[in-house]
């Protein structure tokens, strides 16, 4: 049997960062992330990595470039991805046990596969892992 899983909010706690750099930086820009419409919300959550940031700068964020917008989260996610962002509460047990167990684990996510691939390895999961499919590998995306 094959497993697929997502990473962010599934294997590793890290939708609390997102939100917190989001919030941070629109508020900076003069905005506040209260307003944001579910309509955002959504969007936001279904785009890529990169996608993301575009919209996030397109709508939310004025005085700062694309390329500072995405430097800002570039650096913030990188950082923490490598060196803080807990598991979810037995994901790693339960990832070893199944591969222990001989099943074939993917992950998908619409994140970047450097942050994914870098969380996991600082968790000591991610050889565990056959395959990785996030945008930047596969060119596919949640949306259209």
């Amino acid at each position: 049997m094959k497993l697929l899983f997502d990473c962010d909010g599934t294997l590793i706690d890290s939708m609390g960062l997102w939100q917190k750099s989001m919030k941070e930086l629109i508020k900076k820009s003069g905005h506040n992330l209260d307003t944001m419409s579910e309509y955002d919300r959504v969007q936001i959550e279904s785009l890529s990595y990169a996608d993301c940031i575009k919209y996030i700068w397109e709508h939310f964020v004025t005085g700062m470039s694309e390329k500072e917008v995405t430097a800002y989260f570039d650096n913030i996610l990188e950082n923490r991805y490598k060196n803080s962002i807990p598991e979810k509460k037995g994901a790693i047990e339960t990832i070893k046990s199944l591969h222990e167990r001989g099943y074939e684990m993917a992950v998908a996510s619409s994140n970047s596969s450097a942050l994914v691939k870098a969380a996991l390895k600082r968790l000591g999961i991610h050889d565990c892992f056959k395959e990785f499919f996030t945008p930047d590998l596969t060119n596919l995306k949640k949306t259209k």
